[in-house]
């Protein structure tokens, strides 16, 4: 789920024009953090966005 238009990233703060959901697990693992991520900031569209070695 991505939300628009531009906007600061939670963790870098950066203003971008996509920001992505991610649920990050707390201390307690009984909740989940909800954070609006960059694509260089989100685990997995920053896997997705990496080169592959040919």
């Amino acid at each position: 789920m991505s939300r628009t238009p531009m906007a600061d990233c939670d963790n870098c703060n950066d203003e971008v024009g996509h920001l992505w959901k991610h649920r990050r697990p707390t201390e307690t693992m009984t909740y989940r953090r909800e954070e609006w991520l960059c694509a260089g900031c989100h685990p997995r569209v920053h896997e997705g966005l990496a080169p592959s070695g040919a």
